[in-house]
């Protein structure tokens, strides 16, 4: 609507509207205007209060200690709780992958020393070596969970209960290793040397009994 448009002679329109068979009371057109502009004012008040309210929520929530940023991070933990559950039933979806993906890998010192704290009632540890950078020990059977603690010449597999398997790769470069179970000293290199208690397989690798017949 034009400044042209806005304004009317209320004289001008009661006239052309008295051939109408009903009275009909003084048009007063400015006024209705004046609350149609009121109306629409309150309604940009409204969006821009809206707006505004939106604007310094985002930024209270970045101010530590704030409301704003307490109930942001509520609401963010409530939110990643909720969703916990589906992850860990595609994690425990297959069991072969849930046991390999148990261990640790680590870049090993001039020696490294693997130690099972106790012997298994079962089980077995599978050692070969490889062209690899890294040592890496891990659980193969899904029976009963072992516990590694990375230390600074090695590992502590703490065993107690487990009735797992495991296999352990050694970098071929590796110059000196040791693994010991419940204090026993299963494998051995020093240098070109090699002592392994148990079974040489055809592809190099050396399986040994984790369990109590080891020591028999």
């Amino acid at each position: 609507m034009t400044n042209s448009q806005e304004y009317f002679d209320d004289d001008e329109l009661s006239g052309m509207l008295a051939s109408i068979d009903h009275p009909v009371p003084p048009l007063e057109v400015g006024a209705v205007i004046r609350r149609a502009r009121i109306r629409s004012g309150r309604r940009s008040a409204l969006l821009a209060a809206a707006a505004l309210i939106m604007v310094a929520s985002i930024a209270t929530a970045t101010v530590p200690g704030s409301l704003g940023r307490r109930y942001l991070r509520e609401w963010l933990d409530r939110r990643s709780a909720s969703r916990t559950p589906a992850v860990a039933v595609q994690a425990r979806g297959d069991g072969a992958d849930d046991a390999a993906s148990r261990g640790i890998a680590f870049a090993p010192g001039p020696q490294v020393d693997i130690d099972f704290k106790w012997e298994q009632s079962a089980g077995a540890l599978q050692v070969r070596w490889a062209d690899v950078a890294k040592v890496m020990l891990s659980q193969t059977g899904s029976q009963s969970d072992a516990h590694y603690a990375l230390m600074p010449n090695g590992v502590i597999v703490d065993n107690a209960g487990s009735r797992a398997s495991y296999s352990l790769v050694l970098p071929r470069t590796l110059e000196r290793a040791r693994v010991r179970v419940a204090g026993k000293v299963v494998l051995s290199k020093e240098g070109q040397t090699l002592s392994c208690a148990g079974v040489h397989a055809d592809t190099g690798s050396c399986v040994i009994e984790v369990g109590a017949g080891h020591s028999k």
